[in-house]
């Protein structure tokens, strides 16, 4: 299987994201990245009631910036944390359904 990264999720890309939360059905997903926050609005609208979004973003000013958005969104259910992977996995609970990165 050959990955590559979808950093700018539109709506073609967003699409099969949306189909893989939806085949999933989700409790707890990882999101590695933020970006801007355009993937966690549409992973988190998408999910269940008492599920819950991680997203780990390690620039500050997108961090920042994606947590503006998924409020502007009012998804609660969305937490994003600044960092890497390594520096705030002791926060994450486990196990983790879904990963999106």
């Amino acid at each position: 299987v050959q990955c590559r990264p979808l950093l700018h999720v539109g709506p073609l890309k967003g699409r099969h994201l949306d189909d893989a939360v939806r085949r999933s059905s989700p409790s707890l997903v990882l999101e590695l990245g933020s970006y801007l926050g355009y993937s966690a609005v549409r992973i988190a609208r998408l999910l269940g009631d008492g599920a819950v979004l991680y997203t780990v973003e390690q620039d500050a000013d997108k961090a920042a910036k994606a947590e503006a958005i998924i409020k502007h969104a009012g998804l609660s259910n969305t937490l994003v944390l600044h960092g890497t992977l390594e520096s705030v996995q002791s926060q994450l609970p486990r196990p983790v359904d879904l990963v999106f990165h």
